[in-house]
């Protein structure tokens, strides 16, 4: 060590601090690095947005109409159907009777639209509209036939929803529009179920208190 001069660095010393300094986990090159985490992540999401906005305006039919298939039915199932009830046949053996018909006859169904041949969008999406529009005010005054009405209401569930996600499988879209466009029928799914299931859960108690209960 010489004095006033500090410590002399020998060549091998400068190459150890050169690793230092440019290593990925030094301090100083966080700060320098323009992969910073602490970078602004809009550009990004902005382009994620912009994406997402274009493959659903290319598959909107498709994805509003699988959207209005499971708000319709979950307007009506199980809530409403929960205040039917049959002079003749115990109430819970009724309710467990118009269950089972549901779940088989959507089984029926999703099996008849997967042997169907590939709708258009569009008139999927019209169907769609045409039974929520129907079936949720008749189910909200039916005072008999409920297990023509369930039948009915099943079968097209399963039906529409097999066609309307036939829709959406296409082969020349890349994998990228593959991934966003599950991604947004996903979230159509969701938010039919969901709101579905709030607003069932109101015409539910619109109709208990038109029964009387």
């Amino acid at each position: 060590r010489r004095r006033g001069w500090g410590p002399i660095k020998f060549p091998q010393d400068r190459a150890v601090e050169d690793v230092l300094l440019h290593s990925p986990t030094s301090d100083a090159w966080k700060i320098a690095s323009p992969t910073n985490s602490d970078a602004e992540p809009a550009p990004k999401i902005e382009q994620a947005t912009r994406c997402n906005w274009r493959v659903f305006r290319r598959n909107c039919s498709e994805i509003v109409a699988v959207f209005v298939i499971f708000f319709a039915t979950f307007c009506c199932f199980p809530g409403v159907v929960s205040t039917w009830s049959n002079n003749e046949i115990p109430y819970a053996q009724f309710q467990v009777f118009l269950i089972g018909s549901f779940q088989v006859c959507d089984l029926v169904g999703r099996w008849l639209g997967s042997r169907s041949p590939p709708a258009c969008s569009t008139l999927v999406l019209k169907l769609t509209l045409a039974r929520g529009l129907i079936a949720v005010p008749i189910a909200m005054v039916l005072t008999n036939f409920y297990v023509v009405f369930m039948v009915v209401f099943a079968l097209s569930n399963g039906f529409l929803s097999s066609l309307a996600f036939m829709c959406c499988s296409d082969a020349e879209a890349s994998s990228s529009d593959k991934e966003r466009k599950g991604f947004l029928m996903n979230l159509a799914l969701v938010l039919g179920l969901s709101l579905g299931s709030i607003v069932g859960e109101l015409l539910t108690a619109v109709a208990q208190r038109g029964a009387g209960v």
